[in-house]
This record gives structure tokens, C-alpha cells and sequence, in this order.
């Protein structure tokens, strides 16, 4: 099979995602599959979003979708209960325009609900897009699946995990425009250069700003390694030593995929194994703000800086029938 063109569409019922196989758009569905490209060899890696691992592509069912032109398109993906966006597949009508075939059926799983997790807390929803109530979602999955039934420990892992990227999973973000002083407060390698004018040419370029502040440190020890081990996912994973340590805990090689991390199912699956710490037994928390702020100061390791912006997020999340 040739895989010549591939776009990832995040969370959208049974549709894993839609992609060209020998030129023909297919949807692909089966144990709930998300694919992504080893860059070694080019050759596909199938990810089970329940569990975060890989898993046989064997297991993997395909359905071509029939079409003239791009209504016809939508039109089925309608009728299964899809929603299709031509901006993040990649496509153009020229893309698409020829291919047809008859007697389209939609698969037997089609529009079947989700499970609902995160059930004792209130209707956060109205406060987030859709894209993030999803990942709302996600993360609470593997909340559960972790048996973290507590609200308040849902509440505390939630709100850190929005301080840190706001429920979307991302690339740290670009420091050219942050203060020299706030740079070098909050990272130490920043403090070796001690000219403003030299440090402000090394924030504008981003590949050598992250080498400098993440370069040396946690088994960062190749030149390009900061960069590469820059901050990802939901909970901004830092540094080659954490890639490898999470990415053995899911089963996934994040040292040399790193951007899986940025997959909203990876992205989660991480986020709360690194929040968790292998933990399984938590203090009994009275308060939201508790346990916000006992997840904060682990997320941080002891630094309770990072606790009032955790606390912000806390607030759009309250438990069902408690006074706010």
C-alpha cells in the first residue's frame, strides 16, 4: 500500500481519520485506531486511543467513501453522523473530484454514543469550544481508568493540566517577546549570559533559545536535544529523560516521535501518568482548591509558583448540586 497523503482528524465519532490509500479517500475504523508515520522506515503506526499503545493494524477496517463532487461527501458523512473540516484534511474539490462508488453503507458502530466520563462535575461545558470539552473528556477517561473517582482530585488534575495549555495540546510556546528578567527567573541556563542584547538575539530564534535554557540537562546531551525535548501535549513534557520515561509507560517511543505527544489521545494518556507519579492512595481533600494545589506543587516539583493560575481554571469546574 502507499500512503501518500495523511491528516489527522482529532475526535470525531468512529472517525479515526480520513486519509489517501493509492488515491482513494477511505475512512478507517476499528478498536477506536489513530495513525501516525514512523519516520524511520515511512511506515504506519497504528495507536489504539483507548490505551494509548500500538496495536495491530490487522484489526483495522476500511470503508471508501463514495462521491462525485465534495457535496455528495458531506452528504454521507452526514448521514453517518460525521463532521468533516476540508481545511484540516488537506483536501480540494480537484482532490477528490472523480472518484464514485455505489452502495456506501455507513459502519454498523456508526453514531453510537460515547461514554460519558466526569459525571459528578457540573456543567463545564458552557465555558469551553468544542475541541476542548473533547479533551475534557479524554483526559477524564484516562482519569478514570487511573480510578481517580474523587471530584476534587478530577478538579485538581484538570485545572493544572488547563494552566498549562489551556485543554489544547501544543509546542512551548515562543519566548521573543517575554522579559529578559521573567527568562532568566524561570530558567537557570538563561542566567550564563548576562548581556541583554545577546540574550535578546537568542529569544528570537527559538531552535537556539530552547537549546540554550533546556540544553545539558535530563539526558538532553546532543546537540539540538533542547529544541527537539521542548515542552508538548497537554501538560508541556519536557526533555529527552521524561520522553523516554512516559513514552515507556504508554508504550509509545516519544524519544524519537516526539511529536505523538501532541496527539490529543497521547497527550492525555501522558499528562495524567505524569501527574499521577504512579500514585494510586491521595490525601482526603476537603476543597477544590486542596487539591488544585497539591497537584500543582507535584506537577512543579515543590514549587508552588504555578498554584494561582491552576487555581483560575479550578473555577470553571464545581461539583453537581455544591453551592458556588
Amino acid at each position: 500500500m502507499s500512503y501518500s497523503k495523511i491528516r489527522h482528524i482529532k475526535n470525531i465519532n468512529l472517525l479515526s481519520e480520513l486519509r489517501f490509500l493509492n488515491s482513494k479517500l477511505i475512512i478507517t475504523e476499528g478498536c477506536n485506531k489513530s495513525i501516525t508515520i514512523n519516520p524511520k522506515n515511512g511506515n504506519p503506526i497504528y495507536i489504539d486511543s483507548e490505551t494509548g499503545k500500538e496495536c495491530d493494524p490487522k484489526d483495522t477496517k476500511y470503508y471508501p467513501i463514495p462521491f462525485n463532487k465534495e457535496t455528495e461527501l458531506e452528504a454521507n458523512a452526514k448521514a453517518c453522523g460525521w463532521t468533516l473540516d476540508y481545511s484540516l484534511m488537506g483536501l480540494t474539490v480537484a482532490d477528490v473530484d472523480g472518484y464514485t462508488k455505489s452502495g456506501f453503507e455507513c459502519p454498523k458502530n456508526s453514531g453510537k454514543k460515547s461514554k460519558k466520563y466526569l459525571k459528578l462535575l457540573d456543567n463545564y461545558e458552557k465555558y469551553f469550544n468544542q475541541e476542548q470539552n473533547e479533551n475534557i473528556q479524554l483526559i477524564g477517561s484516562y482519569i478514570e481508568k487511573k480510578g481517580i473517582t474523587d471530584p476534587y482530585a478530577q478538579i485538581g488534575i484538570l485545572s493544572v493540566i488547563g494552566k498549562e495549555c489551556n485543554y489544547i495540546p501544543q509546542n512551548e510556546i515562543d519566548y521573543s517577546n517575554t522579559e529578559n528578567s521573567e527568562i532568566r527567573t524561570k530558567f537557570n541556563n538563561a542566567k550564563k549570559i548576562k548581556d541583554d542584547d545577546e540574550l535578546n538575539k537568542i529569544k528570537k530564534n527559538p531552535e537556539k533559545f530552547f537549546n540554550l535554557v533546556y540544553g545539558g540537562r535530563n539526558e538532553n546531551t546532543l546537540p539540538g536535544d533542547g529544541f527537539k525535548y521542548r515542552g508538548r501535549g497537554f501538560n508541556q513534557l519536557t526533555f529527552k529523560g521524561n520522553y523516554k520515561k512516559y513514552g515507556g509507560l504508554v508504550g509509545l517511543d516519544l524519544v524519537n516521535n516526539p511529536n505523538l505527544l501532541n496527539d490529543s489521545k497521547v497527550a492525555a494518556n501522558v499528562a495524567v501518568e505524569f501527574l499521577l507519579k504512579g500514585k494510586t492512595n491521595f490525601p482526603k481533600f476537603n476543597t477544590k482548591e486542596d487539591a488544585v494545589n497539591y497537584f500543582a506543587d507535584l506537577n512543579a516539583g515543590g514549587d508552588t509558583g504555578h498554584r494561582e493560575r491552576a487555581i483560575k481554571y479550578s473555577t470553571y469546574f464545581n461539583l453537581k448540586n455544591e453551592k458556588k
